[in-house]
């Protein structure tokens, strides 16, 4: 190894040493402001909905809930009683981000609580 060689080698060693001391300057600071800032509830993706069972004709048929504010809920657990297009319901659902479908329709959820609406709460 020659001397331009050593200088290269060392100059890219200095510089790194600064980047990495930049860094943890930058880190030690953050964590400070973290500290300060109050902590966030996770979102544990359950939801109350409202809205109208379907039935959908792709890939063999489903039914899936379509939210009064026209959101496309796949319900994977459903009970057989529910299963009646233009049937009212009142949901607690969980989204579930870490399944698909053969379907490609609509967000696929669990039912955690659910109940029947009669036509006059309907519209509520």
């Amino acid at each position: 190894m020659n001397v331009s060689n050593l200088r290269r080698i060392g100059g890219g060693f200095i510089v790194g040493l600064g980047l990495l001391a930049f860094a943890g300057g930058c880190d030690s600071a953050g964590s400070q402001d973290r500290a300060q800032t109050p902590a966030v509830v996770p979102d544990d993706g359950v939801r109350t909905v409202t809205g109208t069972v379907r039935h959908i004709d792709l890939e063999g048929g489903f039914y899936g809930i379509v939210t009064d504010d026209g959101r496309r809920l796949h319900p994977v657990n459903l009970p057989q009683e529910f299963q009646q297009d233009g049937l009212r319901l009142r949901a607690q659902v969980e989204e579930l981000t870490d399944r698909v479908s053969i379907h490609m329709w609509g967000t696929q959820v669990r039912i955690i609580e659910f109940q029947r609406l009669s036509p006059e709460l309907a519209g509520r």
